[in-house]
This record gives C-alpha cells, sequence and structure tokens, in this order.
C-alpha cells in the first residue's frame, strides 16, 4: 500500500531531524538542532514516531465513502459486528503532526488529497 504524502513527509522530517540531532544534517536543521538542543530533538521525534505506530492504518468502513477502506485504528469505532468506521487513514491527528513539521497540505477530517490548504 502506497502512504498518504502526509505520512511520507512526516517521515522524512522526521528522520532527517533525527540525523541532524546526531550531527549529520544540513547546517539549517544542525542549527535547529543547537538552538533546541540534540536530547530534545531526539525525545520529540521519539514521541512522534510513538504517535505515528499508535495511529497506523486499519482495514474499515472511512466515513463519506461507500465501500471498505482504511481508516485509523486508533481513531475508528467498532459496531458490534468488529467493523471499524471513521474518518479516512491518515487521520487528522497524523495530519496535524505532519502540519506540525512542515506539512502543507489538508487537515480536513476525511482529508483524501495531498492539495494545500488555504489556511
Amino acid at each position: 500500500m502506497t502512504e498518504h504524502p502526509a505520512v511520507e513527509f512526516l517521515t522524512a522530517a522526521l528522520d532527517r531531524a533525527e540525523l541532524a540531532a546526531q550531527g549529520c544534517g544540513s547546517d539549517v536543521q544542525i542549527d535547529y538542532v543547537v538552538i533546541h538542543g540534540p536530547a530534545a530533538v531526539l525525545r520529540q521525534v521519539a514521541a512522534v514516531r510513538k504517535l505515528l505506530a499508535e495511529h497506523e492504518p486499519a482495514a474499515g468502513y472511512p466515513d463519506g465513502l461507500s465501500g471498505y477502506g482504511t481508516v485509523c485504528g486508533t481513531c475508528a469505532r467498532a459496531d458490534r459486528d468488529g467493523e471499524l468506521w471513521g474518518d479516512a487513514y491518515p487521520c487528522r491527528t497524523v495530519l496535524l503532526l505532519a502540519q506540525a513539521w512542515g506539512w502543507e497540505g489538508s487537515v480536513a477530517s476525511n482529508a483524501l488529497s495531498s492539495a494545500p490548504e488555504n489556511e
């Protein structure tokens, strides 16, 4: 399955921040680490990676769409048959995390596109 552009962006941003905190990044990235401190940056990266792992995609019925698809395994709700229903993956939590790291796509609750948002 191809990752949503927001998830790809966030994963790459975390990888770059982690490398910079270890002293292996661009001057801009290393400047960020110097200002915030390597330990703080590594804690931030670890926390966001844990949130991403917690909000993994799951098979279910995305709201507003007909048919089976992919929902957030954490944010979706299960019906009495155990089927998951909820916003399409990635969920709003993942999209907001990506935006905090510089992604400029939509954070609408059922965001299926990577089009930039005009906020």
